[in-house]
């Protein structure tokens, strides 16, 4: 099981990864929020990693921001590898 540090530094990289495909893309939060239909704000808490995605949430996101599969996979690949490269508690 995870604690807290662990599982809040990983939200903070998953929510910087998010952010940088986002930016890339030229998309802005205001925008991105309404392909969720949430708000803005909320995508800032994502981003940040003040609030943490379930799965479901993680992929509803990268198919808003129009990911190809080749890109999902990349994605979670570096969250795998920042995940094995976490110190253990």
């Amino acid at each position: 099981m995870l604690d807290k540090p662990r599982s809040h530094n990983i939200s903070i990289y998953i929510g910087s990864l998010l952010r940088c495909y986002r930016k890339s893309l030229g998309i802005t939060g205001a925008e991105l929020g309404a392909r969720l239909n949430i708000s803005q704000q909320q995508i800032s808490r994502y981003e940040c990693g003040t609030n943490t995605l379930t799965i479901d949430g993680l992929m509803n996101f990268l198919f808003a921001l129009g990911l190809k599969n080749c890109d999902i996979e990349y994605f979670m690949e570096n969250i795998l590898t920042f995940y094995k490269s976490e110190p253990e508690k």
